[in-house]
């Protein structure tokens, strides 16, 4: 690493020009424990080009580390790995229409500004996992066609995945979202959002190709699954906390079909023992409480012969 300065933090201070000078060579980057004063803007450099896109050689690992300008890796072809482990955006990143043809590690990642990622295409393994989104995490047509993960990721603001293609399996295992926006995405794969937690989930008009497993998640407000298609194998909603009792209703209902229609009996059974209490429970309180005695406690709804 190029010798520098050190900052009351304790980071190195490294000039993005020195780091574009290496990737306008080609030669990797490799960085730890600094502060990247100034803008990098990786387009602007002399780099072979394929229509409207630039290619980059360079493999780029930048580790425990802050970006104090503004990182712009826009309209891109990055053909080896890229990281960013435990690194601060201070003023948001953009990688738009760009495609990572390997892996990309952005793990213990902090976007302090604005992130968007629209039209980007990735080709390779994608860990966003323990990462946090300050402001919206625009994904707006992006496209992973590899294994996605955002373990225990935080959005703080929206996390805006609208018509985006999940190709392969994806995690957002104890994620949470403020406003987790899915709208008209297409898994095709197994999708787990297990013991995650959203204030507002908007999954309308998704497409889930495979295993949709909701196991443990709290919907704390609007829970949207209107014209969402389970074509996958199965999908549970299994111990899911809902704030709203219509949407529970709604849900529990779209799982139970489709257990029903792949032969899981059981699940089904949860599923429409969880669709009828929440029926029970939009109903005035004269109906709602002899029902939860009579009929949902003692009969279970039909699901639960033994407790007669």
């Amino acid at each position: 690493m190029a010798e520098g300065t050190q900052d009351i933090q304790g980071l190195r201070e490294v000039l993005a020009s020195e780091i574009l000078a290496k990737i306008e060579k080609g030669e990797p980057v490799d960085y730890y424990h600094i502060i990247i004063k100034g803008d990098l803007i990786i387009k602007t450099l002399d780099l072979p080009k394929d229509k409207d896109n630039f290619f980059v050689s360079s493999s780029i690992r930048i580790d425990n580390s802050s970006f104090d300008g503004i990182a712009d890796f826009s309209n891109l072809i990055i053909i080896k790995p890229i990281r960013f482990y435990i690194t601060s955006f201070f003023k948001g990143a953009t990688f738009n229409d760009s495609k990572f043809m390997c892996f990309a590690d952005f793990r213990g990642t902090r976007f302090c500004g604005g992130s968007a990622f629209m039209n980007t295409h990735f080709c390779g393994s994608l860990f966003f996992d323990d990462v946090n989104f300050l402001h919206q995490a625009t994904f707006w047509d992006a496209r992973f066609d590899c294994d996605v993960n955002f373990n225990r990721g935080v959005f703080q603001d929206e996390a805006s995945l609208i018509h985006s293609i999940f190709r392969s399996t994806s995690y957002f295992i104890d994620a949470i979202f403020n406003h987790g926006n899915f709208q008209g995405s297409i898994f095709g794969d197994d999708a787990n959002f297990g013991w995650a937690s959203f204030n507002i989930a908007e999954f309308n008009r998704v497409k889930f190709e495979g295993h949709a497993n909701f196991k443990d998640v709290t919907f704390s407000g609007w829970a949207k699954f209107t014209d969402s298609i389970f074509n996958g194998y199965s999908a549970t909603f299994r111990d899911a906390i809902f704030f709203r009792k219509e949407d529970q209703e709604y849900i529990c209902r779209k799982a139970k079909n489709l257990l029903e229609k792949n032969g899981d009996r059981e699940e089904a059974g949860y599923h429409f023992y969880r669709e009828m209490e929440a029926k029970r429970r939009q109903k005035p309180w004269y109906i709602r409480y002899p029902e939860l005695i009579f009929i949902q406690m003692i009969f279970g709804y039909g699901v639960h012969p033994f407790r007669l």
